[in-house]
């Protein structure tokens, strides 16, 4: 069996795509939902407590509240200065005392979530490294999260992270995530909120690293294609490492086609990855011979067309029966919707 699979990784990288002509309907588009930017708070809107928000109180209405978290000190910056063109009214946070060297914020979001919509989180950060500290980027985390109202505890979601260049404004992501019913359910008054973590250096009392946050906003995210502009002109890597398998709505007839009928077979997983520590595809055949799946919108009529490909992926078949074997063949399709577009 090993042999067999040896062969079948090595035919599918070497096969070469030859003037792929492909057009697709699919696109992802997003539209704001709402924007926090802080430029209509007052310095009382922060609160530690930030599960205690009453969502009726006109203050707070609109999502206005912030606080620290994890050994984190978060304040309101009314007059922020060195921080470039964006200097308009912000948050920062910063560890807490000296020689913590975590800090994190939370910041409150208007819950005018859908069911069954999808939605990304956004914002802009800018880090300052202290004045010893000679750091030139800074790792900075991204998660939605909410306070379940029936054990009273957080119930944090998967996290991105970035690496962030110093003293620049830079916009990082969440996770696309499906706002379900069951989430819904489980909310207590505060709602979905977002959270920004870092580990930061703090030598002493008066020094610290610190990070502002600015234009928190939600978007949604509607015609979802999965695959749509991961590949340029000049090609690219698909490696399903930039969701979270757990929520992520991977759908026929928007991510894929296949034969293997009605039921959804493809699907992003976490159990298994080429480095161990990220997402793959996984595909549950229709049968052992004739077996099909479409992934849509790889290549785009605007970026791809007329240029020449190669394309390789990394698999690993699963079978409980060693004496299995075939034939693997990788192809172009074209779609006649929107050709001459």
């Amino acid at each position: 069996m090993k042999k067999i699979i040896a062969i079948l990784i090595t035919m599918t990288m070497l096969f070469s795509l030859l003037s792929i002509s492909s057009a697709f309907a699919h696109v992802d588009e997003f539209t704001t939902v709402w924007t926090q930017d802080f430029e209509g708070q007052s310095s009382d809107d922060s609160n530690a407590k930030w599960w205690a928000v009453n969502d009726t109180t006109t203050s707070y209405a609109d999502g206005a509240r912030f606080g620290p978290a994890y050994d984190g000190t978060a304040e309101y910056i009314t007059n922020p200065t060195n921080l470039g063109d964006d200097a308009s009214k912000c948050v920062v946070f910063y560890p807490n005392a000296a020689n913590k060297v975590n800090a994190a914020c939370k910041v409150s979001l208007k819950q005018n979530f859908e069911v069954g919509k999808t939605y990304v989180i956004k914002a802009d950060v800018y880090v300052v490294p202290h004045s010893t500290n000679t750091i030139t980027t800074q790792t900075v985390s991204l998660s939605y999260l909410y306070r379940d109202k029936t054990t009273d505890s957080n119930v944090q979601q998967s996290r991105t992270s970035a690496n962030v260049p110093v003293k620049t404004w830079t916009t990082i992501s969440s996770y696309q995530f499906v706002y379900t019913q069951a989430m819904a359910d489980a909310l207590n008054s505060a709602g979905l909120s977002t959270r920004f973590d870092a580990k930061l250096t703090r030598p002493d009392s008066t020094n610290s690293d610190k990070i502002y946050v600015d234009n928190v906003t939600v978007e949604e995210v509607t015609a979802i294609s999965y695959f749509a502009d991961k590949v340029d002109e000049n090609g690219g890597t698909i490696d399903f490492d930039d969701v979270d398998a757990a929520t992520y709505a991977f759908t026929d007839d928007k991510d894929y086609e296949t034969n293997t009928g009605a039921s959804a077979k493809a699907k992003i997983v976490s159990t298994k990855d080429f480095e161990n520590d990220g997402n793959s595809l996984y595909f549950v055949p229709k049968d052992k011979s004739g077996s099909r799946l479409v992934l849509t919108d790889v290549f785009s009529f605007e970026e791809n067309f007329g240029r020449s490909y190669n394309v390789s992926m990394k698999l690993y078949p699963v079978s409980d029966d060693e004496n299995v074997s075939g034939t693997l063949r990788v192809g172009s399709k074209v779609t006649e919707i929107n050709i001459n577009t």
